[in-house]
């Protein structure tokens, strides 16, 4: 499968692909089938037309960069999602799912059960707040 790659580079130093389907993008150049782009998409790109087509002629590999760390508000919506922590008829719920049996509760009308959702989702997310809480003077 051949691929194209974007010559010049995104701020963090990697490139855009996509397979190639008969048509060089422009900014783009043809990734010849076996060449070696170690640490892709993090590199240098030289290219040149060759036989009419954007070719890359040379990847120069360049360090993968660390990942950032997470945002507070990134870990507060990760732990929404997997962190078991409300308490709903004899199962442990994460918010997410909790949310989903509220939405149930309230298309059927049953504000009863949806209200009392809403005070055991609060509080999770209190709870999950306090962990992860935004950093001084950001928000």
């Amino acid at each position: 499968m051949l691929r194209i790659v974007e010559i010049k580079a995104l701020p963090d130093g990697g490139h855009r692909s996509q397979t190639y389907h008969g048509e060089v993008l422009d900014g783009y150049a043809l990734i010849l089938e076996g060449t070696e782009t170690p640490n892709f998409p993090y590199g240098d790109v030289e290219a040149a037309e060759i036989d009419g087509v954007m070719t890359m002629t040379k990847w120069t590999p360049r360090d993968v960069p660390e990942p950032e760390a997470p945002t507070p508000a990134q870990q507060r919506e990760y732990a929404y999602n997997t962190q078991p922590i409300v308490e709903w008829e004899g199962a442990m719920l994460t918010v997410t799912q909790a949310a989903t049996k509220w939405q149930y509760y309230a298309a059927e009308g049953d504000m009863v059960m949806a209200d009392a959702l809403t005070v055991l989702i609060a509080a999770a997310k209190q709870t999950i707040r306090d962990q992860y809480p935004d950093e001084e003077g950001t928000e």
